[in-house]
């Protein structure tokens, strides 16, 4: 799976700093949660273990993601841990069943400066 990481900040009042951290993941573990009715559906859930196979970082990825609409597109709603080698990176965001990459917002302090995003 290729990753796209965005993390957001501000710094004064009118600039805006944006950082990209780009990698791709291979999967290790995918374990499904088939909640009823039987069969896809609306909160279904899976997680996720993978380890990084190239980009800006190495380590490993933990995933959960919820099923929040199974039409077309199938969107699913994923909060998703980055284990590096330079500490951990903390997102959320959203993916579509037919999508390999997955656009991430940071939710906690960048590991790389200690900043927090907003």
């Amino acid at each position: 799976m290729a990753v796209l990481l965005v993390s957001a900040g501000t710094q004064g009042a009118s600039a805006r700093i944006v950082k990209t951290i780009e990698f791709t993941t291979a999967l290790d573990t995918l374990t499904p949660i088939d909640v009823a009715p039987v069969g896809p559906s609306a909160d279904d859930s899976f997680s996720v273990y993978s380890h990084t196979v190239s980009g800006d970082v190495s380590g490993h990825t933990a995933a959960s993601c919820v099923v929040a609409s199974v039409l077309q597109p199938g969107i699913k709603q994923c909060e998703v841990d980055f284990l590096t080698t330079r500490g951990t990176i903390t997102t959320r965001g959203t993916t579509d069943s037919a999508g390999t990459v997955v656009q991430l917002v940071n939710t906690a302090a960048d590991p790389l400066t200690g900043r927090r995003p907003g």
